[in-house]
């Protein structure tokens, strides 16, 4: 079940857009692996940052990029760690692109954090194993969620780099 809510700071035109993406993006997840997991859409004001994921199942867009003075070129700077992957690296685009990116982020984390949940019970952030190597937030599995959005709505040009796509030639 999808459900949204918008605070009154922020524009209805922005909320609508993230509950789009979001949406599309989470039932693609949920179409491809058979899951049916509940999520709580968000969006927050400029100085609020965005989440995915978390005990209300929720991800959670800032409107920080909708509020900025229009830009030719935006930037969603991506983790150390991931910044010069090709598939789910640091990106440059328009608005909406660089949108998409960071609701792909999130959504990731939303769609990991359930895998875990169903995995090692509804507290499963007590439990070590479930934080560490490939289940940590930027792990490898988040990785590979994220590598699947990131190709089927963001950069449909890196298909057939995903290295975790069995079907795929790895780049």
């Amino acid at each position: 079940m999808i459900t949204n809510n918008c605070p009154n700071n922020v524009s209805v035109k922005f909320h609508n857009q993230v509950v789009e993406i979001v949406t599309e993006m989470a039932n693609a997840l949920m179409d491809e692996w058979g899951h049916d997991f509940p999520l709580l859409i968000k969006t927050i004001h400029n100085n609020g940052r965005s989440t995915g994921g978390g005990q209300n199942n929720h991800v959670c867009i800032s409107d920080a990029y909708d509020v900025q003075p229009r830009k030719r070129v935006y930037e969603l700077v991506e983790y150390k760690s991931i910044a010069n992957k090709k598939v789910i690296g640091t990106i440059k685009g328009d608005q909406e692109t660089v949108l998409k990116a960071l609701c792909a982020h999130e959504v990731a984390h939303w769609w990991h954090q359930q895998l875990l949940r169903a995995e090692y019970g509804e507290e499963w952030w007590l439990d070590p194993k479930s934080r560490k190597g490939y289940n940590s937030a930027h792990g490898t599995r988040w990785q590979m969620i994220y590598a699947d959005l990131r190709t089927m709505f963001v950069n449909p040009d890196t298909k057939g780099t995903n290295p975790w796509w069995p079907d795929e030639e790895a780049a």
